[in-house]
């Protein structure tokens, strides 16, 4: 007997709001300083970073808040950040000295009303933060040009803390086994192709990648095959011992061991697959700037007479975010830089619609066999129907908030996978 209406109608409201919420978390936890909500302490002059605590080799960033009325003037200290960086040794603070920047100093000399400002440390993270222990980082106020925001502060020197740690296992392990192979393995394809183009590298890298993960996730995608195929039957038995748990249990487990089939299959392989993509995406994200990658690089490339080139094909600049931030999607450049920008995270939508399409893609037997029909508001508000709509929709957003050289991995990534999945949607069907 067909659900209630209302009911699909809610279900499709939920599923949405936990997608957007899982989502929304997501980006969060993983960009706080694009993604978090900033609470500001009202008339005030703050200094904080997102985490207390930092690895030793990660890139890391102050955050200078001002919730006054009045602008900051800050001096020009290039080749030195505007901040004090010192470590705790007991009760005594020692200041750290600091080398050369590994990038170009970026000036911070203004900090307008109401306003957080960002300030990357990272230029100076291999002579900052080489050891472990307890750090103070702080800002002086200057007199000069803040008069009348001086008198109306306490204090004029601003501090907050952090701890450096060493990597612990999980990370070490990351590093030696994924992010720096991943990285170099990139830098060296980069080293073969045409005018060192990062775009190419990351395409070539992708299917490298994917290659090597072919078998694990084929074999994943034949046993979501089998049990799609298999579904009809277990439906049945779900409608013929309605209320027996036990029975259900029994058949379904029957099925299985009669078609060779364990469900693990179709989940194992991915995620054993999940720790090599996700580091694939962070050092395609994180690969504007080898200098603050030295930590993982190999002794080879520690000193390269070369850049990459991230202008891709001449015509997408690798770097480019096309939305500003999560919360305003308002585009920082005109309509037709920011169509350019577009092109890529449509493509991705368009592309995650197809393989999602394929994969859910029901036997042309099944089909052949029922009339045609209008399609019902069930039909629609199906848990596949909203997942194959709203995920591609939310990837236009997400992946418009990143950089293009990520979309171009998942661009590549997603393309791969639409030719899995036709290969294995066009194998020799299993016995149902």
């Amino acid at each position: 007997m067909p659900e209630n209406k209302p009911n699909n109608l809610l279900r499709f409201i939920v599923t949405f709001f936990f997608f957007y919420l899982i989502i929304t978390m997501g980006l969060k936890a993983v960009f706080p300083e694009k993604f978090s909500d900033e609470r500001k302490t009202p008339e005030a002059v703050t200094i904080n970073m997102d985490s207390s605590k930092i690895t030793i080799g990660r890139d890391f960033s102050v955050n200078i808040v001002n919730t006054t009325s009045t602008g900051i003037v800050l001096p020009d200290l290039c080749p030195e950040p505007p901040v004090v960086i010192e470590r705790k040794v007991g009760d005594k603070l020692y200041q750290i000295d600091l080398t050369e920047p590994v990038v170009e100093c970026v000036s911070v000399t203004n900090i307008e009303p109401d306003e957080k400002t960002n300030i990357d440390l990272s230029p100076w993270k291999y002579s900052a933060f080489t050891e472990t222990g307890n750090y103070r980082i702080s800002l002086e106020i200057p007199e000069e040009g803040n008069e009348k925001l001086v008198n109306n502060l306490t204090n004029r020197v601003i501090e907050t803390e952090v701890k450096v740690k060493n990597p612990g296992v999980f990370v070490s392990i990351f590093r030696t086994f994924i992010s720096k192979p991943l990285l170099n393995g990139m830098i060296l394809i980069a080293s073969l192709v045409p005018n060192h183009s990062l775009g190419w590298s990351i395409i070539l890298l992708t299917i490298i990648v994917k290659l090597l993960l072919f078998f694990p996730s084929q074999h994943a995608l034949e046993s979501q095959k089998k049990l799609q195929i298999l579904q009809p039957k277990l439906d049945e038995i779900k409608k013929k011992y309605a209320g027996n748990q036990q029975k259900i249990t029994e058949e379904t487990m029957a099925i299985w061991k009669r078609e060779k089939i364990n469900p693990l299959q179709s989940c194992l392989p991915t995620l054993l697959q999940l720790p090599i993509l996700i580091g694939l995406f962070f050092i395609i994200r994180d690969s504007g700037s080898l200098d603050l990658a030295r930590h993982l690089l190999y002794p080879p490339f520690l000193s390269l007479d070369w850049t990459f080139d991230t202008n891709f094909l001449g015509i997408l600049d690798l770097n480019m975010i096309p939305f500003k931030s999560v919360d305003s999607w308002i585009p920082p450049r005109p309509l037709g830089g920011l169509a350019k920008g577009l092109f890529l995270p449509v493509l991705i939508a368009i592309a995650q619609f197809i393989q999602m399409k394929m994969s859910f893609a029901k036997k042309a037997a099944e089909k052949g066999n029922k009339k045609s029909e209008k399609k019902t508001l069930e039909d629609h508000l199906s848990m596949q129907n909203m997942m194959m709509y709203m995920l591609p929709t939310m990837l236009i957003f997400i992946s418009g908030s990143l950089p293009a050289a990520v979309s171009i991995y998942w661009a590549a990534s997603t393309s791969f996978a639409i030719g899995q999945q036709y290969y294995v949607n066009k194998a020799p069907r299993s016995r149902a």
